[in-house]
């Protein structure tokens, strides 16, 4: 779910909404499924770095063909 805070990370930055946050904040997940975690988001000029612990529970490949 990290790539889902990225992406709320990229909405409140094209909103203008950042500034009610704060370039750096932290987001909770997992909760409802037992897997209380925590995520660390900062926002550097056009970058968004996520940070965290995680653990890998389902792992596998994608194959596009246009």
């Amino acid at each position: 779910m990290r790539s889902g805070n990225a992406s709320v990370a990229v909405f409140l930055v094209q909103t203008g909404m950042l500034s009610n946050y704060g370039s750096k904040y932290t987001a909770r997940q997992g909760m409802q499924v037992g897997r209380d975690g925590l995520v660390a988001v900062r926002v550097v000029g056009e970058s968004i770095e996520i940070g965290g612990y995680a653990v890998t529970c389902v792992d596998g490949s994608l194959t596009f063909h246009p």
